[in-house]
């Protein structure tokens, strides 16, 4: 169990130069006169900011051994993250523009892992297994312009919902041969296969 809460992203106005695609004045990004021009030294006008992550972790471990000394194992796990996060997106003291993100609440984690090892004694050693890997990332995102106080019931400038899917599939097998007592040979091959969404 993982609980943290810190005061949020801390973020400034970008102090660079850009070209104007239109006029080709060199122009500031917005915002840019009401920053402090000091690194570090920041000047949100969010008293609230707010980065909250909540992870929770469950594994299980299952082994049996067979009676020729080969062991079956098993590795499971789940892992569920929620985030939430209020930012000030204009940087400065202006009342301007500010952003509540939420990463979940169904951002979970699924995780199994098969193994066939041979038994541990002898000068051959090897292992074959197979690996599956599952998940899916939620992300509600909007973003209000606006003075305090701030009411995630103010009227929203954009609202979006994305977030990513993520699946994972491998093969693997490793062969060690110990040809003396201090030296050992091992050749290993895996696959994957991999599926990622956005």
């Amino acid at each position: 169990y993982d609980s943290e809460r810190t005061g949020g992203l801390p973020s400034q106005v970008n102090q660079g130069t850009f070209t104007d695609p239109i006029s080709g004045a060199v122009a500031h990004v917005p915002y840019y006169a009401n920053s402090t021009h000091q690194p570090f030294l920041l000047n949100t006008d969010r008293d609230d900011a707010v980065f909250d992550t909540l992870k929770l972790e469950q594994s299980l471990e299952l082994r049996y051994t067979l009676p020729s000394g080969m062991v079956l194992r098993s590795q499971s796990g789940f892992e569920h993250i929620d985030i939430s996060l209020v930012q000030d997106l204009d940087a400065t003291s202006l009342p301007a523009q500010w952003q509540f993100r939420r990463v979940g609440p169904s951002d979970n984690y699924y995780s199994q892992e098969l193994n066939l090892l041979s038994p541990a004694s002898g000068a051959l050693t090897w292992i074959a297994g197979a690996v599956w890997f599952y998940r899916d990332t939620p992300v509600q995102s909007s973003t209000y312009n606006g003075a305090a106080p701030y009411s995630l019931d103010a009227p929203q400038t954009s609202v979006g919902t994305t977030g990513s899917v993520q699946r994972l599939a491998g093969l693997f097998g490793q062969v060690g041969w110990r040809f003396t007592d201090a030296l050992q040979l091992q050749a290993g091959l895996r696959e994957n296969w991999d599926n990622n969404f956005n």
